[in-house]
């Protein structure tokens, strides 16, 4: 039996995947709801996942690309820190490469799941979580930051 935590995450990486790969179907207003929607809860799921061990097998590659990824058009670059507790000049991030970050790191423990063989779900949970505190993390809540500013200037019009 799957623990609770780890059925729950696996929904929220298949949701966010299969919206990746279908956002250029919906208007931008609606890309940036979903993607924040999305981000929050893998955000709120992944704190939850347990730590588990994972076996030698290698990790498969994920493509760089998205079929038909459609990007964020003029909200695509924001200002960032990377530390908020040391004073650096803000960078210029990119929304739709964070986004496409995440979708990489939980594409590619969905891709370990579907191997379907005994070690393949210890390895999953294993590469989202020790992604989420070394990668993905960052970038979802730097992305969820950037979604929120977009949501506010294009329901202003901006």
């Amino acid at each position: 039996m799957i623990a609770p935590e780890i059925e729950h995450f696996t929904a929220s990486a298949r949701a966010y995947c299969d919206f990746m790969e279908a956002a250029h179907q919906y208007a931008l207003a609606d890309r940036l709801v979903m993607f924040a929607s999305l981000l929050a809860d893998l955000y709120a799921t992944a704190l939850r996942l347990p730590d588990v061990a994972r076996s030698d097998r290698e990790a498969p590659a994920v493509p760089d690309s998205i079929p038909h990824w459609a990007g964020l058009g003029d909200l695509t670059l924001y200002w960032e820190v990377s530390d908020p507790y040391e004073w650096e000049a803000p960078v210029c991030g990119s929304l739709s490469d964070d986004l496409r970050d995440v979708y990489q790191d939980l594409k590619r423990g969905l891709l370990i799941l579907e191997r379907g063989d005994a070690n393949s779900l210890d390895d999953a949970v294993w590469e989202w979580r020790s992604q989420f505190v070394a990668h993905w993390g960052e970038h979802a809540v730097d992305a969820l930051r950037a979604l929120h500013r977009a949501m506010r200037r294009e329901a202003d019009g901006q």
